[in-house]
């Protein structure tokens, strides 16, 4: 395992809601982050579909990990 994907998964690891969802952390690198999670009973709206909240979510951290990843070589 990656040095990168290894502290990926600490950071992920401190994440209360993340950690509620189940959330993994399948790649990390410059530019790049991958999460996925189960999608249970209850992240279901009620056609059975995932819940927009749960997609969203699951967008919205891989693009600050992705962002991160870069950002912070920068700064």
């Amino acid at each position: 395992m990656s040095d990168m994907l290894e502290k990926g998964r600490e950071i992920l690891s401190q994440q209360s809601f993340s950690l509620l969802l189940g959330t993994k952390l399948q790649a990390f690198e410059a530019g790049s982050a991958e999460l996925s999670l189960e999608i249970r009973d209850d992240l279901k709206q009620n056609n059975g579909f995932a819940h927009g909240g749960v997609v969203s979510y699951l967008a919205d951290n891989c693009i600050t990990f992705a962002g991160a990843s870069v950002l912070a070589k920068t700064a």
